[in-house]
């Protein structure tokens, strides 16, 4: 493993900076939002030493993230690089020349303490990991960090990616870093800016401690070293059988060198998973639950080692970006199948190729699907239903059309197209035989509450009718033709009657609110209605009626005003249609009507439908009551 030395004038000029650093003097850059951090010390200190800055507005923004090329700037500044010489050509194409992390990434670069993320990218935007950050720091710190990746220990060990784990470890062993209070260490989760605030600090002190320990400074006034004094030597004795040599020793002028024990093993580059690309099973627009995707990619090894294996690790988070993603557990194939929890979530993978020779870890590559998950989508097959009791006629006079109308609940959806097809039950037995119906007639649409405004049939003679009603939805979905939907109506036709004119003046809190708003499940309230009639009355008649969810009782009260002048509880001859509907009988003149409804407990969320029918006359046949007005309540959540 690679490491680096700094030199003695580098040493010295970290410890100047961490004398600056362990000052105790307040910190003249002053951020308003670290008061609750755990780094406000490492964040003031490495403010005021220029290695940190603020994110505008006096403002630090501790918990924010910090992208790599703002990291690299840290580096730079934090080991004293140089930065004042970049190099002319940009080493990574995402970062050019006139980036103003440049000089930093090269610098950075150039020490070995960053690299690239593939096809030549820094990705210098992408927010910076935690196990990234362990990578970068050890590296810095020039310890060797082989063998120590078998120490860790904590619950995710297995989420730290394999080209990480060692340098995890010493990052953690040299007190760099830490676990999490749950005994987790989050790798992949993005390294916030006070944590890199906490660690640097933390590195600066620990560079210093561990390049001290290799530099010997000389004493000020060293004492001279005595020359060793030489015992003489002691003449050798020849052998008696051989004369002493006359010949002087010589030096072999060319020894054979002695073989290194440890040598430098050649560099192998790891594997690396390139252009990774998501194919699905069918191509759609949205990602649904249930599809599943495969990740595709491009093997590549320098020295052609062969592919042996693949790691592979899904995660689900809840943005585009990955940021905070969370491992899918068993997720360790080159394929995924979409579940319920991964709905409104954005779906990642990491793919880390494993050689056969050479290096056989490679480095991991990571990529983003760029839409969210959601539900499956059910195609809707059922038809509308149709309560043909919720059905009735306009009878008008000669030479204006009649008129079929609903009420609320005459059509359980909402923009439903309602027909109604005219039959002649020739053989008298109620059972729809073929030809016995003619051309439909369009209704028009059902309204969100159910109802049917009125709609013509024709001017038709005094008689009886029988009409088939369907409705289609909005997905094309048509109810049956059957006599079990089918409404029976009588014409008189024998006098001239007309509809009750229109009120312009009902609704909520003194007539003027057609729409309001109410939190369900509150405490139950009292809330008023108004109605003023839309012309003269003659011993007319007023009926309202509330959707479910709501009752009249004798509890609650109307206004008086042509009696009384005063509230006034209803009787139980009032209170019609199990509670829904209230009457008010004898009504003559010009005539406004207020009711208080008491205790009332708004229902789950939904629209509500409040209904008012005015007749002039009453029970009189001149004048035929009035076009329904509604006013609707929305209940939201709370």
């Amino acid at each position: 493993m690679r490491t680096r030395k700094l030199t003695t004038a580098s040493i010295l000029s970290m410890a100047l900076l961490l004398g600056s650093l362990a000052s105790p003097a307040v910190a003249s850059t002053a951020f308003t939002d670290i008061s609750d951090s755990y780094a406000k010390d490492a964040i003031n200190k490495l403010a005021d030493a220029g290695i940190l800055k603020g994110t505008g507005n006096g403002r630090f923004n501790p918990t924010g993230d910090i992208s790599r090329q703002d990291f690299a700037i840290v580096l730079s500044k934090a080991l004293n690089l140089n930065t004042s010489t970049p190099p002319q050509t940009a080493t990574f194409k995402d970062v050019s020349s006139d980036s103003y992390a440049f000089a930093a990434v090269e610098a950075a670069y150039k020490a070995g303490l960053v690299s690239g993320t593939g096809n030549g990218k820094f990705s210098g935007t992408q927010s910076l990991t935690r196990e990234q950050m362990a990578v970068i720091f050890v590296n810095a710190l020039g310890v060797d960090a082989t063998g120590k990746g078998t120490s860790l220990s904590f619950a995710d060990y297995s989420s730290v990616s394999p080209w990480a784990k060692e340098y995890v470890a010493a990052a953690l062993e040299h007190q760099l870093m830490t676990g999490n209070s749950n005994g987790t260490l989050d790798p992949k989760g993005i390294a916030s800016r006070q944590q890199v605030a906490l660690v640097t600090s933390k590195f600066l002190t620990k560079k210093t401690e561990l390049e001290q320990e290799q530099v010997v400074i000389p004493p000020t006034n060293p004492e001279p070293e005595q020359e060793p004094v030489k015992e003489p030597e002691k003449p050798s004795t020849p052998s008696p059988n051989t004369p002493p040599s006359t010949t002087p020793t010589v030096p072999d002028s060319n020894p054979n060198p002695t073989p290194n024990p440890n040598p430098e093993p050649p560099l192998n580059a790891a594997p690396i998973a390139k252009d990774l690309s998501f194919v699905f099973e069918e191509e759609t627009e949205i990602l649904v639950v249930g599809q599943q995707v495969s990740i595709h990619f491009d093997y590549e090894d320098a020295e052609d080692d062969q592919l042996v294996s693949t790691n592979y690790a899904w995660y689900r988070s809840s943005n585009s970006e990955g940021r905070n993603k969370e491992l899918i557990p068993d997720s360790n194939n080159s394929s995924y199948t979409f579940t319920e929890e991964d709905v409104d979530h954005y779906i990642s993978v990491e793919v880390t190729p494993n050689a056969a020779t050479g290096t056989t870890t490679g480095l991991t590559s990571y990529k983003v699907l760029d839409r969210v998950i959601m539900e499956p989508i059910i195609e809707d097959t059922t038809p509308p239903s149709i309560n043909t009791t919720k059905f009735d006629v306009n009878d008008n006079y000669n030479g204006t059309d009649d008129q079929l109308f609903g009420i609320e609940s005459a059509i359980s959806e909402e923009n439903a197209v309602v027909r109604a097809y005219p039959w002649l039950d020739t053989n008298n037995i109620g059972v729809i035989d073929e030809g016995e119906l003619r051309e439909p007639i369009i209704l028009g649409t059902s309204n969100v509450d159910g109802s049917l405004d009125p709609s013509s049939i024709g001017d038709l003679a005094p008689g009886e009718y029988k009409f088939a009603i369907t409705a289609t939805d909005e997905a094309l979905n048509e109810s049956e033709i059957s006599s079990d939907y089918v409404i029976t109506v009588s014409l008189t036709k024998d006098v001239q009657v007309q509809i009750t004119k229109s009120s312009e003046s009902y609704g909520f809190d003194g007539y003027f609110a057609r729409e309001k708003e109410s939190v369900a499940g509150i405490n139950p309230i009292t809330f008023r209605l108004d109605y003023v009639t839309g012309e003269v009355f003659e011993n007319g008649t007023l009926e309202i009626t509330v959707p479910d969810g709501f009752s009249f009782g004798t509890d609650d009260k109307y206004f008086d005003y042509d009696g009384s002048g005063a509230w006034r509880n209803f009787t139980e001859d009032q209170i019609i249609n199990d509670g829904k509907t209230i009457t008010f009988t004898g009504i003559s003149g010009m005539e406004r009507r207020s009711i208080l409804l008491y205790n009332q407990l708004i229902p789950q969320e939904g629209i509500y439908t409040f209904t008012f029918i005015g007749d002039a006359d009453g029970a009189e046949s001149s004048k035929a009551p009035s076009e329904p007005h509604y006013c609707t309540l929305r209940s939201v959540s709370p």
